[in-house]
């Protein structure tokens, strides 16, 4: 299941209609249209916004079963080491920098993530590191 029909799962779970959702988190009915057709993906502020009424923002964001983290990895054979090496460095850093910490479920579940987006973009965004940290932190 793809985060935009998860977050659709969650709504719906919750009984809001998409235009009460973005008043409740604070954004237009057409922003949540666009979150949920998969058409944009989230900033960090929204998905900490929806965890406040009550969505379970870490299984929208990585799914598998809810309040499991490390379900439904999937890595296959072939991990690049020195790959995973400077993931691993850079989301502590950017941990550090936040002054938060996460929990080893969630900083797994962030690297994966992590590792796959840069295996198919072919690059490390600073921000993009930054971002997932937050989301990962406890």
């Amino acid at each position: 299941m793809a985060f935009n029909d998860r977050l659709t799962e969650e709504r719906a779970r919750l009984g809001l209609s998409q235009a009460a959702f973005a008043s409740k988190v604070g954004i237009s009915r057409n922003t949540q249209w666009r979150y949920e057709g998969g058409h944009t993906k989230p900033t960090t502020e929204y998905l900490e916004r929806i965890k406040k009424i009550g969505v379970d923002a870490d299984y929208v964001w990585f799914g598998g079963p809810k309040g499991s983290y490390l379900a439904g990895v999937g890595v296959r054979e072939g991990i690049d080491g020195v790959l995973l090496a400077s993931i691993i460095e850079a989301l502590e850093l950017a941990l550090s920098r936040a002054e938060r910490t996460a929990s080893a479920a969630k900083k797994s579940q962030a690297i994966v993530m992590l590792y796959r987006s840069i295996k198919s973009t072919g690059k490390l965004d600073p921000k993009a590191v930054e971002e997932v940290a937050l989301l990962a932190a406890d």
